[in-house]
């Protein structure tokens, strides 16, 4: 097929597309994704010991929380980038892990310092 052709094909018709089928896509990998790897992630690794003590120490949930919000970020990002043409929304363009983390990073500090005064 030469390239004029297949151009004069895509060309021809607006194919209607379900709304939110690439949303409902990457949400389908994602439920498919996210068993098996902590499937294999506790089956190399196994469960810590002492999680409920550790759950209790800030550091944790920054190890948790950081993930979660890179993962988020990138959701939105392969959500947007499966639709191009079309304008990206408010709220997300003002959502960034790195916000979520200096916020983190602030509130450690304050309950810091206000233990040793």
């Amino acid at each position: 097929m030469k390239t004029d052709d297949l151009v004069a094909m895509l060309s021809a018709g607006d194919v209607a597309v379900p709304r939110r089928s690439a949303s409902r896509r990457i949400g389908l990998a994602v439920l498919a994704g996210l068993p098996l790897s902590l499937f294999i992630l506790f089956a190399e690794y196994g469960m810590r010991r002492d999680i409920v003590q550790a759950m209790f120490w800030p550091m944790f949930w920054v190890k948790v929380l950081f993930p979660l919000c890179i993962a988020a970020a990138s959701f939105v990002a392969v959500e947007r980038l499966a639709r191009p043409g079309v304008a990206p929304r408010r709220e997300y363009a003002s959502f960034h892990p790195r916000d979520v983390v200096s916020a983190i990073v602030i509130v450690r500090q304050k309950t810091s310092c206000a233990r040793l005064a």
